[in-house]
């Protein structure tokens, strides 16, 4: 029986289980149950049994006063087909909690990852485009509970140029010897291998009133630059 005299039933089971439906209870309610045998038309009850309800058990949030700290995010570059990063996972950590980093990208697309005990998270992503911007957070999970960090806002930035001659060798050139009234400079450079694809070379020679001439190198190292009239001294 429920506190405003509403009486609900059920079956009782062949293992003296009964589940009794009664709709929303209230903390303080006092229930009335009793057992009541049927047979041939005659029915017998057992002595009540009062209930109170007990108020429902709070869950307490193992997290609440738990601090997720920010990810550091590193530099992102298009082309990328990762988010990289770590995080300093505050200690002491409450028991049972576990981390990941999520990753929502430009297009709002969603990455997870789990981060390890060392804090270091890697999620895949399609290749980042330039000038994108992702945003990447920490979440926190206990139970039915999470908690998350401060969002970190990264931008994808443009690819440079490689430079494909920074380590190549540029040998220096053997001049042959350059007389009065002669009208061009030869000599030769040994081209060190492998050269670079795509790589040209210009002999260049610097007057002695300032001006400079070019000429190309060949194949084999070669050149010949034309300079006009050269004058003895230069």
């Amino acid at each position: 029986m429920l506190p405003d005299g509403t009486l609900k039933t059920a079956e009782v089971a062949t293992d003296g289980t009964f589940t009794v439906t009664t709709g929303e209870l209230k903390a303080d309610d006092i229930l009335e149950i009793h057992i009541t045998a049927y047979n041939s038309g005659y029915q017998k009850d057992s002595n009540p049994v009062q209930l109170t309800v007990d108020a429902k058990a709070v869950e307490t949030n193992p997290l609440e006063n738990y601090t997720v700290n920010a990810p550091v995010v590193a530099p992102l570059t298009e082309g990328d087909t990762a988010v990289k990063g770590q995080v300093n996972l505050g200690i002491p950590i409450p028991n049972g909690t576990t981390f990941e980093a999520v990753v929502t990208l430009a297009d709002g697309t969603t990455k997870s990852v789990a981060i390890g005990a060392d804090g270091q998270f890697t999620v895949p992503t399609e290749a980042l485009v330039a000038d994108e911007t992702v945003a990447v957070k920490v979440v926190a999970t206990n139970g039915t509970f999470t908690k998350d960090s401060s969002v970190v806002y990264q931008k994808v930035s443009q690819k440079l140029p490689t430079d494909p001659i920074a380590d190549y060798e540029v040998g220096t050139p053997t001049v042959d010897p350059v007389t009065a009234d002669q009208t061009s400079v030869t000599g030769q450079v040994v081209l060190a291998e492998p050269i670079p694809e795509g790589t040209s070379f210009e002999a260049t020679v610097t007057l002695a009133d300032g001006t400079q001439k070019t000429a190309t190198v060949d194949e084999n190292g070669h050149f010949t630059i034309v300079t006009g009239n050269l004058t003895e001294g230069d």
